[in-house]
């Protein structure tokens, strides 16, 4: 969870002596604000992660104020396990091999597959070596392989995210001021 951290006096100044229009102004730019920090957290993550965007804005929520003068937004990431298929995963004849980060090499899970369940879910998935029910073989119990948490890299990339909504909440709010 980020939040955003500047300067208020001019912000409250204008809600002081405009009432609702100055939130409605504050709203609207704190609400662009948290858009584009929302895709500079994206862009980040993809600058360092073989991972596609859409599987970023899966775990990525925004929550806006409410109601009246509550002028909080927040930016979560979900602490969610990230399926290891969603890393450039490719079958091979010994494995999968998956490519996590975009500046590393692949590794190869020996013995996983790749498969896809009626769900449409594609996983990397793998024996664990146990048996199912009373101990037959061929009922051998298979598990999905996870990657890294993406929640994991957003804490890395949250300076320039915050740096990206405060220079965006700023030039908004201004541009919509311009006028008074």
């Amino acid at each position: 969870m980020l939040s955003l951290d500047f300067d208020t006096t001019k912000v409250l100044a204008l809600i002081e002596r405009t009432g609702s229009q100055g939130v409605r102004t504050a709203r609207k730019a704190g609400s662009s604000a948290l858009r584009s920090m929302k895709a500079e957290a994206s862009r980040q993550i993809r600058a360092r992660w073989n991972i596609k965007a859409s599987r970023i804005a899966k775990t990525l929520s925004l929550i806006f104020p409410r109601s009246g003068a509550d002028l909080v937004w927040i930016l979560r990431s979900s602490y969610g396990p990230t399926p290891l298929a969603d890393f450039g995963a490719r079958q091979t004849s010994k494995g999968v091999s998956v490519l996590i980060y975009k500046n590393g090499s692949r590794t190869l899970i020996q013995g996983a597959f790749l498969a896809t369940m009626k769900s449409g879910h594609r996983g990397v998935f793998e024996r664990t070596g146990e048996f199912g029910r009373r101990g037959n073989p061929k009922l051998e119990k298979i598990a999905e392989r996870f990657g890294p948490k993406i929640s994991n890299a957003f804490k890395d990339v949250s300076l320039p995210v915050l740096a990206r909504g405060r220079e965006v909440f700023l030039s908004t709010f201004k541009r919509l001021t311009a006028g008074e």
